[in-house]
């Protein structure tokens, strides 16, 4: 996959959190995963993803990454990555996701991607 590593690690019977900002993306992406075995729960909002992280435990968090302007995206994706840590944070994205940041996930997924892609 592509992007850096993350000092995160993968703890197994822990559902997946799903982060997309377009409902039917997140519920297709928590199918797909459901089909696969995995259990996963999909945040549509911001506000409530950072509250899930500070409450909730999970073995992967899949976020987008374009969630507003750049400026909040960044910010926003900064505040998600220390929230979730010790827990692995994939980025999808169809937008460039800043060099730093690419280095903080511990993998980046461009879109459109496969289901194959995905489940890797």
């Amino acid at each position: 996959m592509d992007g850096g590593t993350s000092g995160g690690t993968h703890r197994p019977g822990l559902p997946v959190l799903v982060f997309d900002d377009h409902p039917d993306t997140a519920a297709l992406l928590v199918e797909v995963l459901t089909e696969e075995g995995l259990a996963a729960v999909a945040s549509t909002s911001p506000v409530e993803v950072l509250g899930r992280l500070g409450r909730e435990a999970f073995s992967l968090v899949l976020a987008d990454y374009l969630i507003g302007t750049p400026e909040e995206s960044e910010e926003l994706a900064g505040r998600l990555l220390e929230l979730a840590t010790p827990t692995p944070v994939g980025c999808i994205s169809a937008w460039e996701v800043p060099e730093r940041l690419q280095r903080a996930y511990a993998f980046v997924i461009n879109k459109p991607l496969s289901i194959e892609r995905l489940v890797s």
